[in-house]
């Protein structure tokens, strides 16, 4: 900053627009720390006198320096090579301008790099959230066909079993059985035999299967149904 410094001190013993009460009041401003109101005196300042080669510096300075806003700061710097192009400061000018476009190409490399990574943290976190829903989809489907199958084979043996029912009096003690939810022996037995008094039978039919009869019966599960000779009882 110290050839901004050197070329405004060069303005210093200017009649026209150091003395003009707007000017004054800018300078003012700006050396209080108001730069905001410095900028708009300066601004008022340059439309009464838009050729003002001291108040481009002013506005350059407060842009490139307090308000942090390269784009304006080189607007303001370029006017001034445009309205005084042969100007003794035209080299200090121009190393200011490079130093505005070196800090105006680091803060947009830096907002770019800034965009890219939450664009990466956003792929992230998206492609984190459809790795969670398809895994939580398989452990649905893993599930909705365990039931699926349970409900075949349950419909499955049900059918059997009923098939058994309706063929009670040409066939009356079916060869096998398939068990369904909620049975035992006890059941069975009076399913089929109408009396629950051949729990014992039926488990010695299928000792080898069985360890009591007790043990117990999984859904599909397929025992074989002894031959009653005595006469069924009636149901209980």
């Amino acid at each position: 900053m110290f050839f901004l410094l050197q070329i405004l001190s060069c303005y210093q013993n200017e009649t026209d627009e150091t003395r003009h009460p707007l000017f004054i009041k800018a300078i003012n401003e700006k050396n209080n720390g108001n730069y905001r109101e410095s900028e708009r005196l300066f601004n008022d300042f340059l439309n009464l006198n838009p050729m003002s080669l001291k108040t481009h510096l002013e506005l350059a300075f407060l842009y490139h320096e307090k308000l942090n806003s390269p784009i304006k700061a080189l607007y303001h710097y370029n006017r001034y090579l445009e309205i005084a192009p042969d100007s003794s400061d035209k080299d200090d000018i121009s190393a200011l301008i490079i130093s505005v476009e070196q800090k105006l190409l680091e803060e947009l490399l830096k907002k770019n790099n800034n965009k890219i990574s939450e664009k990466i943290s956003e792929y992230e976190q998206e492609k984190k959230e459809l790795i969670d829903y398809i895994t939580k989809l398989k452990r649905e489907n893993e599930i909705l066909l365990k039931i699926s199958k349970t409900e075949l084979i349950t419909n499955n043996s049900r059918a059997k079993n009923e098939n058994l029912t309706l063929n009670k009096d040409t066939n009356p003690t079916p060869s096998f059985y398939i068990i369904e939810p909620g049975d035992n022996l006890s059941k069975i037995s009076r399913k089929i035999y109408g009396s629950v008094k051949y729990v014992k039978n039926i488990y010695l039919e299928n000792k080898d299967i069985l360890q009591s009869e007790d043990s117990p019966l999984y859904i599909g599960m397929k025992i074989r149904l002894p031959k009653i000779q005595e006469e069924k009882d009636k149901k209980e």
